[in-house]
């Protein structure tokens, strides 16, 4: 009887891990193209010049960083667009904020989205509520590795 109940107890336990395996392999995110990845910026030399600040994109996420903090993006690709939507913050900005603030709707709406034009992505900002990325259209060049 005991070895009954361990082998249902196996089985189970089996088609658990194989449901649960299959039902992430169906919510996959799309990845990025790769004419998006690698690392943007509007760095400029110019004397008093305040950068708005970086985007890291790779296949798997977008982060915008900026001074003392970085903000995580959750994206939803849309034909030639990438939506944005606000993940988090980290750093600095984290400290003072109120975890049970970032799961609230006003959260979870579109920031803004990411096109790219030519040998520069253009990152388009509408309203993080949530998050530290400013307002406006930011065009972004493509850093070098030197």
């Amino acid at each position: 009887m005991k070895l009954l109940k361990l082998t249902a107890i196996l089985l189970i336990s089996f088609f658990s891990i194989t449901l649960c395996q299959a039902q992430k392999a169906k919510t996959t995110i799309p990845k990025i193209e790769s004419k998006y990845i690698g690392n943007w910026s509007n760095d400029n030399t110019d004397l008093f010049y305040i950068s708005m600040g970086h985007v890291e994109v790779t296949y798997n996420s977008i982060t915008y960083y900026s001074g003392e903090f970085a903000e995580n993006l959750n994206y939803k690709i849309e034909g030639d667009k990438i939506l944005l939507f606000y993940n988090g913050i980290e750093g600095a900005q984290r400290w003072n904020s109120n975890p049970k603030e970032d799961a609230k709707p006003k959260c979870k709406t579109q920031i803004g989205y990411i096109t790219k034009e030519g040998d520069s992505i253009v990152l388009n900002i509408q309203n993080d509520v949530c998050g530290q990325l400013p307002n406006g259209k930011h065009i972004l060049g493509k850093q070098t590795e030197e």
